[in-house]
């Protein structure tokens, strides 16, 4: 009997020492014991050094639990992917892309236009450009002079003509 693995999920966080970061990758509920390999996305190398644990559940089931530790490369692309032998299935995982160095303490899965001042700038220019249109528009408003409104269709109304009486 073979059961097919479900889809690897990867994620990453800082690691434990400055300069490095942590990959997870899980995937479960296959069978048989799967083979997992950590892909460097960037250049197609096999990624070595990864911790890895298989475990069966109660229905016999294998569930593989893995943990990659880099130092921080910038824009160094990584994925996991689950081979299930006996199906010939290959499973990879979307890949995970590290960000340039962040302050520690950041995850590095942030959005970068959150995580630097560029999104702060952005954000101090908007409000003061619609503060200015409104300053802008309540000036007019006080300086111009009132405007006529439209009170809808009138009446016509006849016109009396001058006549010359003396």
């Amino acid at each position: 009997p073979a059961a097919h693995f479900s889809p690897p999920v990867v994620t990453s966080e800082d690691g434990p020492e400055d300069g490095e970061l942590t990959f997870t990758c899980t995937s479960s509920d296959g069978f048989p014991k799967p083979r997992l390999h950590w892909v460097n996305r960037t250049d197609g190398s096999l990624l070595p050094g990864a911790l890895t644990n298989c475990s069966r559940d109660s229905r016999g089931l294998y569930h593989v639990h893995s943990v990659l530790r880099l130092p921080r490369t910038p824009s160094i692309r990584v994925g996991c992917c689950v081979e299930n032998l006996s199906l010939q299935q290959n499973l990879s995982s979307p890949p995970e892309p590290v960000l340039s160095p962040s302050p520690s303490g950041s995850p590095s899965g942030q959005s970068s236009a959150l995580q630097g001042s560029g999104g702060t700038v952005f954000s101090v220019l908007a409000v003061l450009v619609v503060l200015v249109a409104v300053a802008a528009g309540w000036a007019c408003r006080s300086q111009c002079p009132p405007r006529r409104r439209y009170t809808g269709a009138q009446e016509e109304r006849p016109v009396q003509e001058l006549t010359d009486h003396v």
